[in-house]
């Protein structure tokens, strides 16, 4: 069994930019994963994704995204350009995670949240 906690508990956004120094912290606190909004791995450049790989790899911490999905990502919409829309958004997610070597997406990815 692994534990690990959100990002934003030590915080109050869920989009922050010192991810290896919670990743630091989490292992710290004897955690083996941190978790972090998908919508910020989005944006992020390749010197922060070396950043938080390097980090990842020197604290023997996992890394999960997690996010929810809005009423234009709604994956079970009956409207076919919203499904088909939310389903190319879904594959952008997956690819910019992947840089990170993130295997696990959770929160509310299979339909809309907000």
């Amino acid at each position: 069994m692994k534990y690990g906690i959100t990002y934003s508990y030590w915080g109050k956004d869920w989009e922050g930019t010192d991810y290896p120094q919670k990743i630091e912290r989490a292992a710290k606190c004897g955690l083996d994963v941190l978790e972090i909004f998908y919508g910020r791995i989005l944006t992020m450049s390749e010197r922060e994704i070396g950043e938080i790989k390097a980090a990842l790899k020197a604290n023997g911490v996992e890394l999960y995204a997690l996010g929810g999905f809005g009423a234009k990502e709604d994956i079970s919409s009956l409207d076919d350009d919203v499904r088909k829309g939310a389903v190319n958004e879904c594959k952008n997610i997956i690819r910019a995670i992947s840089k990170l070597g993130v295997r696990n997406f959770s929160g509310i990815n299979f339909g809309q949240w907000c």
